[in-house]
């Protein structure tokens, strides 16, 4: 095999490698940030049980989750609501000022009209209406086109001169129908929609659950955030995966501190398989959790701790601290078995000893 060869294999294996330390350190990064993201999401749900229990509710994180999809669900109408009332108020304010103008335009043709009417009362037979009633001016525009279209010689001239007036005053009728027909519905489309928006308004326990989970608003209204789906999961729950990736990122961070300072004297023991030292972490991390709520069978505590009603924060150090120091943990675990399971009567089962010394670079 000549230089050339061992060149082109050389260059080969280091592609290689860079593919791998690229694939790895991606692996890395998604574990830190599910990590991040399931302990805010846990840091947010835990706020939103404490503000529950201040505004004395008695309601479960569930039931309270289902109120607040409820709630969140009318407030979104609401806001829409809202939105087109502030688009209508604007229209309505357009269409006042155009049926005002039409208004005054009316009136004025009526002034000019009016005279004719009363000259036409006696030989036409109109009666002048007192109000200025719109279906009253109409029916005397009825009447005087009647009499202008059965003129007789003698009024014929007045007739002909108050065509004008009255074809003028026919105009001004319709555009004064057109706009008031405008702002009317304008404004009828406002009173329903604010009607719609008091029928949908939230109730005093719906408001306190809404305002109750607005920390969690940003977490449901990212996608990037997974789009809510951590907050979807009971507490209990959230804090078995909580443990889980702790001790993961835990392994994470001991993987890389080794990495980084290969001759720290830390009290570890070196390995050479990363992802099985990470993946043990996770494990060891839920294994201690599950122990801990065991109580006093396992733990030898009075009491078991409740999955639900512990400080999110105190599981997630433990899992911490598990994935990074697994190896002294699973020799605490292997002492609590041999509490539990020793014989009745007989001696314990010797105790290895745990690994000391220098740790090497994985």
């Amino acid at each position: 095999m000549n230089a050339a060869q061992h060149q082109a294999i050389a260059q080969i294996e280091r592609g290689d490698r860079r593919l791998i330390w690229l694939l790895h350190s991606a692996a890395l990064f998604i574990i830190a940030l599910l990590f991040l993201l399931i302990v805010m999401t846990a840091v947010a749900q835990q706020e939103v049980i404490s503000s529950i229990k201040q505004q004395q509710l008695t309601l479960g994180y569930g039931a309270a989750l289902s109120i607040n999809s409820e709630a969140k669900a009318k407030r979104d109408s609401i806001r829409r609501y809202q939105v087109f009332e502030r688009t209508e108020f604007s229209r309505l304010g357009g269409a006042q000022v155009r049926f005002k103008e039409a208004q005054r335009h009316w009136e004025d043709s009526w002034v000019e009209l009016q005279p004719y009417i009363v000259r036409l009362e006696r030989p036409c037979g109109l009666t002048l209406p007192k109000e200025g009633d719109f279906n009253d001016r109409i029916a005397v525009l009825s009447d005087l086109r009647q009499c202008q279209a059965a003129a007789g010689s003698a009024n014929s001239q007045l007739l002909a001169s108050s065509n004008q007036p009255a074809v003028q005053f026919a105009q001004a009728s319709l555009d004064y129908r057109k706009k008031f027909d405008e702002f009317s519905m304008i404004k009828d489309k406002l009173e329903a929609a604010h009607n719609a928006e008091i029928a949908i308004a939230l109730s005093p326990d719906e408001a306190k659950v809404n305002s109750s989970f607005s920390d969690m608003d940003v977490l449901f209204s990212n996608w990037m955030l997974i789009g809510g789906m951590l907050g979807l999961f009971p507490p209990a729950l959230l804090q078995i995966l909580l443990t889980f990736f702790s001790g993961l990122f835990g392994a994470v961070l001991v993987t890389l501190v080794l990495i980084v300072y290969p001759h720290t004297d830390f009290n570890i023991t070196a390995s050479k398989e990363t992802w099985s030292r990470i993946l043990l972490g996770g494990l060891v991390a839920l294994c201690v959790y599950i122990v801990l709520l065991g109580g006093t069978a396992v733990v030898g505590a009075g009491s078991g701790m409740s999955g639900a009603g512990t400080n999110y924060m105190a599981f997630c150090g433990i899992g911490i601290l598990a994935g990074m120091f697994s190896d002294r943990v699973a020799f605490w675990l292997s002492a609590r078995a041999n509490t539990f399971f020793k014989p009745d009567g007989g001696p314990l089962p010797a105790q290895p000893a745990p690994a000391t010394g220098q740790p090497k670079a994985p």
